[in-house]
């Protein structure tokens, strides 16, 4: 007789990158449904990460990977970069580290889905207002977004038995996030900067609603072999947001900024610059341009509401109460 799985049979889930914004709030939501652990770089700080996690510490070398990744069936890869100086940091933190996990995770027995957390960016700008979808042409236009298409490419490359499950989140906010934190600061200060004489519209997602897009996709069938964008559904300009924003902080009144696209132009070469100097890599930087006067950030949710039977859970104006309370509570407004 064979042996027998223990009545409370926990699924083993590995999260690389898991001290990260999303990743912390995605233990968080696991821990009670699944034997969770968490891979991060050797150095890593781990202050996010709920204090019960089992924390794996590696140098992501392949001889370490495959020894960490023969013990889980269920890896969610969220390691990667958001920000670099230049393309090879991009290359190599998002779509070199993505092709090595991916080709590992294949040659294990164990691993059964391969869910890649890839971003909005990797298709790129919409054509006027009507939102992206999953079999549209994918069109970056940021080392970041050409990085993390190039990621998805080898996800699909190297899953053959192993079932792949690629998410295309939209701009993601919530506690935790700094980029969002920005817009607050200018709420707060009574401004909401826009690109002069040009409408712009983006989509939006709560981390706990991303949370859960990942958490319905886990082991899920319908899930397997597919990508799907993750967004509210909803379609905002920045004044929006602000507005939103402005509720929460109970500021009276928020005025626009217009910005000219110049401007902008001159400020990304002018931090880049400085750059330099400071060793960091700066907020607003030649690769951020596109980015920031780009019009049409939208993307359509209805596979993933219609194959995975997702839905938001938050609206705006809650999700930006509990962000901007959260905020207050670390000391960063």
């Amino acid at each position: 007789m064979g042996a027998l799985l223990p009545f409370f049979y926990l699924m083993k889930i590995l999260i690389t990158g898991a001290n990260g914004f999303v990743g912390s709030n995605l233990i968080s939501k696991l821990k009670n449904e699944y034997e969770v652990s968490a891979l991060v770089r050797k150095k890593s700080k781990v202050d996010l990460i709920y204090r019960k996690t089992n924390i794996i510490r590696s140098d992501y070398s392949k001889a370490d990977l495959k020894n960490i990744l023969k013990d889980f069936e269920i890896v969610i890869h969220l390691a990667g970069a958001t920000k670099g100086k230049n393309w090879n940091s991009f290359y190599q933190a998002n779509y070199v580290l993505t092709d090595k996990i991916s080709q590992i995770a294949e040659e294990c027995e164990s691993v059964k889905q391969f869910i890649f957390i890839s971003s909005q960016a990797a298709a790129g700008l919409s054509n006027n207002k009507i939102p992206k979808r999953e079999i549209d042409e994918s069109n970056p236009i940021t080392f970041y977004g050409k990085s993390k298409l190039m990621a998805e490419n080898a996800v699909i490359k190297n899953c053959k038995k192993t079932n792949y499950t690629i998410l295309r989140p939209a701009s993601v906010y919530g506690p935790g996030d700094k980029d969002f934190l920005i817009y607050f600061k200018l709420v707060k200060l009574g401004l909401v900067t826009t690109i002069w004489k040009r409408e712009q519209y983006l989509s939006l997602i709560y981390v706990e609603d991303l949370v859960k897009a990942i958490q319905i996709s886990v082991a899920n069938k319908n899930a397997f072999n597919q990508k799907f964008f993750i967004s509210d559904g909803k379609i905002y300009r920045p004044q929006d947001i602000a507005n939103s924003f402005k509720k929460v902080m109970n500021i009276e009144k928020v005025r626009d900024l217009p910005i000219p696209v110049f401007l902008v132009i001159i400020v990304a070469y002018i931090s880049e610059f400085l750059s330099i100097f400071t060793r960091k890599i700066s907020i607003i930087n030649r690769q951020k341009i596109p980015e920031l006067i780009g019009r049409f950030w939208i993307c359509d949710n209805s596979k993933i509401r219609k194959m995975l039977n997702f839905s938001s859970d938050y609206d705006i104006d809650e999700a930006a109460k509990i962000t901007y309370e959260w905020y207050k509570k670390q000391g960063w407004l």
